[in-house]
């Protein structure tokens, strides 16, 4: 009984090996060895045929990689180029170099459309749509340097400079208002205190504390108190002009003389102005130097 019951132990155990191999695989190994336990050496055997040992996990598959663009995939974008050229910047006029004899001068040239041109990069020049440009700019007597500079969109900058020479007429460079002293012949009465104001219009006022500041004229103002004179400056040869005064010395008010205006020089700056003037009514008597300094714009 006992031998049955161990037969009908292990056909038990078999039969329920062969019910768990359906299940797991894990379980199987499990009982095959617990039968061997119980069986006799046959029992053992029939399971040789079962794998004593769990089965592999299957080991994971790494997804694969396409390469290939779906057809709803958009392309890749394309970067435009930097853009690291400077701007084209030309002076047409005036010509590197040039003289002119006007205080305010206008500044031509061409440049990259959409650029931004400046002189001296705080004037801001007029830029047409296809780059053309113009600004104008006020002088100084002398040479004038002009710098004049563009800058693109992206950036970039291109500088070139003029030198214009800015000739003054010496009519307009002595209207203004003058102080100084005056050197007179031996013998003669100084001029002190001197001041001198000569108009646009061509007439001019004069004062001295002691004689009159053109000598044997007048201080008083009347009409026929005019100047002129010709020239340029600065360079050249010395200016000459005239000046008509009015000289009251024989009592008769209003007459007019003439007198000379000679070898009239400035500084550099414009601020210094000398002259010798001569009393041509009285046969080129003198001459009496003025030495003067700008006061007033006038």
């Amino acid at each position: 009984m006992s031998d049955l019951t161990r037969r009908d132990d292990c056909g038990l155990v078999r039969m329920s090996v062969m019910m768990r191999r359906v299940c797991s695989a894990t379980a199987v190994g499990l009982l095959l060895v617990a039968g061997a336990a119980g069986c006799g050496e046959s029992d053992t055997s029939g399971a040789a045929g079962s794998s004593t040992t769990a089965p592999p996990t299957p080991s994971a598959t790494a997804p694969t990689t396409s390469t290939a663009r779906s057809p709803t995939q958009a392309a890749p974008t394309t970067t435009a180029p930097e853009d690291v050229e400077p701007p084209e910047l030309v002076v047409t006029h005036p010509a590197d170099g040039a003289t002119v004899t006007t205080r305010t001068l206008r500044f031509e040239g061409r440049t990259e459309p959409g650029a931004v041109v400046t002189a001296w990069n705080r004037w801001d020049a007029k830029v047409d749509a296809d780059g053309s440009w113009s600004i104008v700019l006020v002088l100084e007597p002398g040479d004038n340097l002009a710098r004049i500079r563009a800058v693109d969109a992206s950036g970039n900058t291109t500088e070139v400079t003029v030198r214009v020479h800015y000739r003054l007429e010496m009519s307009e460079l002595i209207v203004g208002r003058w102080t100084g002293e005056a050197t007179v012949p031996t013998a003669w009465s100084p001029i002190e205190d001197l001041w001198v104001e000569f108009r646009k219009d061509g007439s001019y006022s004069a004062g001295s504390t002691g004689s009159p500041a053109f000598y044997y004229g007048t201080n008083a103002d009347y009409p026929e108190k005019v100047y002129s004179v010709k020239g340029h400056y600065p360079g050249g040869k010395p200016g000459r002009g005239t000046i008509a005064i009015v000289w009251a010395d024989d009592g008769s008010v209003g007459t007019v003389q003439q007198g000379s205006l000679e070898n009239i020089v400035f500084s550099d700056g414009g601020d210094r102005l000398e002259f010798d003037f001569w009393r041509t009514w009285a046969g080129r008597y003198g001459p009496v130097h003025y030495d003067l300094v700008r006061s007033d714009s006038g």
